[in-house]
C-alpha cells in the first residue's frame, strides 16, 4: 500500500515547521554559549584548585561540577563508540540528563561573574535571554504553534 504524504485525513505541519525549528536552534545558541563558558570557567577553577595550595571552597565546588560534566560526556562518548548502532538508537539525550542541572549551575556562575565584572554586558545578555524565552515560549508551552508566522499569512 502506497502512502500519500499529503492525504486528506492527515493534517500535519511537517512542511512548514522546519523554519520555526531552525529559528529555535538559532536562538538557543546564546544559552548554549553561556553553559559552555560556565563549563570552561569550571575547568579553570578545577585546575586552580588542583595546582594551588590555598584555594577557595567555590573553586573546589565549581571544579568538581565541571569534572562531573566532563566525566559524563567522556563516558557517553565511550558508550557511543563502544556500542555503535546503524540506526542511531544509542544517540539519546536521556542518557546524559544528569549533566543539565550541573551545567545550569556552571552557567549561572558564569552570569554572576559577568554581572560583577561587566554590569552593562550582563544586562545585555539578560535582555537577550529574555527575548529568547519569549521566542521559545510557544514551543515550551505546547507543541502546537498558535501564532501565525509570516510564511503562513
Amino acid at each position: 500500500m502506497k502512502r500519500d504524504p499529503d492525504a486528506e485525513w492527515l493534517r500535519s505541519n511537517h512542511t512548514t515547521i522546519h523554519r520555526y525549528l531552525g529559528r529555535i536552534n538559532a536562538v538557543m545558541i546564546l544559552p548554549t554559549l553561556i553553559l559552555l563558558v560556565g563549563l570552561a570557567l569550571g575547568v579553570v577553577d578545577l585546575f586552580r584548585f588542583a595546582l594551588s595550595r590555598r584555594w577557595e571552597p567555590s573553586q573546589a565546588t565549581l571544579g568538581f561540577l565541571a569534572l562531573l560534566v566532563g566525566i559524563t560526556l567522556v563516558g557517553y562518548l565511550w558508550f557511543l563508540i563502544s556500542f555503535p548502532k546503524s540506526n542511531g538508537n544509542t544517540i539519546k539525550a536521556s542518557y546524559i540528563l544528569q549533566v543539565y542541572p550541573l551545567a545550569a549551575i556552571l552557567g549561572a556562575e558564569a552570569l554572576c561573574r559577568l554581572r560583577s565584572s561587566r554590569p552593562r554586558g550582563f544586562r545585555v545578555v539578560m535582555a537577550l535571554l529574555g527575548l529568547a524565552l519569549l521566542h521559545q515560549l510557544p514551543a515550551l508551552v505546547t507543541r502546537y504553534i498558535i501564532f501565525p508566522w509570516p510564511s503562513e499569512i
